[in-house]
Order: structure tokens, then sequence, then C-alpha cells
């Protein structure tokens, strides 16, 4: 498929599998008698695995030789898409602290990308034994 295609596909999984977790996070906070205290960790608990699996997505939608780009479009896509969030809300991170959050989103993408090209290279090796 096209690259276009990769990225929409893996950014569309990231904000689903996200929006999931997010509501099964949220049942369970509903339990709790203080919820304000695990929200940012459970928040952060959806991010990111989910651009952990959007970042695999895009890389299995993609060419070979695309999908560490793939990846990286939709995790710029996903950081655009926080920030924005961020202004709407009126409540823009400071920019020493959102640094680690953005560089984080990065990194789950490029490893969901990563995963996904381990997994074919020892697809690769089991045919050809």
């Amino acid at each position: 498929t096209s690259l276009a295609t990769s990225i929409i596909f893996g950014l569309l999984s990231a904000l689903l599998t996200g929006l999931a977790l997010l509501l099964l996070f949220t049942f369970f906070l509903y339990k709790k008698s203080d919820p304000a205290l695990l929200s940012g960790i459970l928040s952060l608990s959806a991010l990111y695995p989910a651009c952990v699996f959007g970042g695999f997505i895009a890389a299995q939608k993609s060419s070979s030789e695309h999908f560490f780009t793939a990846s990286l479009v939709c995790a710029a896509s996903m950081s655009c898409i926080s920030i924005a969030i961020n202004i709407i809300n009126n409540s823009p991170f400071k920019l020493i602290t959102s640094v680690p959050y953005y560089l984080g989103i990065f990194a789950a993408f490029l490893v969901g990308a990563y995963i996904k090209k381990k997994l074919s290279s020892s697809h690769k090796h089991r045919r050809k034994r």
C-alpha cells in the first residue's frame, strides 16, 4: 500500500487503541476514591502502548523501505493532535516538561516499527530453512 495509507492506518489504529484503553482505565478510576491520583499515570499508560501498536500497524501496511518513515509521520501527527488538544483545553504544557512526553510518542511509534521489522525478519529466516 502507499505511504499515505500506511500513515492513516497507523494513526487511526493508535487513536482507537488509545481511546479503548482510556475508556477501560476510566472505568477502573471510577471505582477509586481519589481518581485524580492515578489519572495522569493511566492516561500515559493508554497513550504509549497505543502508539506502539500504531507504529506496528503503520510499518505493517507500508513497504519494507518506508516503514520507519510511516511511523515517524504517525508520531509527528499524534504529537500535533496532542498539542492541538492542549491548546483547545487551555492547558498547554510548559516546553521543558513537554519534551519528554513528545519524545515518548516518537519512541513508542518507532518501537512498534522496530518490532514489526524484527518479526518480519524472523519470519524470513524461518522460510529460508
